[in-house]
This record gives C-alpha cells, sequence and structure tokens, in this order.
C-alpha cells in the first residue's frame, strides 16, 4: 500500500489549502507516478458525482419501476447527459 499526499500551495484567498492522503496499491517511484495518481483520482471524483446525480441526489434512477432492458437503457442515457450537464 501507497500513500500519495498532496497539499495545495497557493489556495484561494481565505480558504484553507487542500490536503489529499490518497491510498493506492499502485508502485509511486518519483513525481510523476505520484501525479498520475492524483489524475486517476480526480476522474474518480468524477465518476463518483456522476453517479450520485444519477442516484440519491438527482434522478433516483436505481427506484425506476421501469425493467425492459432497452428502455432501462435510453433512461440511464437521458439521465447520463442530465447528470454531465449539472456536473
Amino acid at each position: 500500500m501507497m500513500l500519495v499526499e498532496v497539499r495545495e500551495i497557493n489556495p484561494p484567498a481565505n480558504e484553507d489549502p487542500l490536503l489529499w492522503r490518497l491510498l493506492t496499491s499502485i508502485a509511486v517511484g518519483d513525481a510523476d507516478a505520484a501525479c498520475e495518481i492524483v489524475r486517476l483520482y480526480r476522474l474518480r471524483w468524477r465518476i463518483e458525482e456522476v453517479f450520485r446525480a444519477l442516484k440519491s441526489d438527482g434522478m433516483r434512477l436505481e427506484e425506476t419501476q421501469v425493467h425492459d432492458a432497452g428502455r432501462l437503457f435510453k433512461l440511464a442515457v437521458v439521465g447520463l447527459t442530465a447528470a454531465c450537464r449539472t456536473i
């Protein structure tokens, strides 16, 4: 298990600097590898935002009563489009 710690150097005025402590199973041997871990976690956070918009904080897609696979797929596409636009 590897730990990558990231600190914000120049935060916006009146804001606390960001501090991320990221645990990973990917080997981190240098600064470039650490930057790649940060990039991957940022992408992961975007995915979580989309899921949240599709589920509990948005369309509540998991509560749909649609059971036909084709219709459910279309509903998911509409939801994904809406989630991307709102995020």
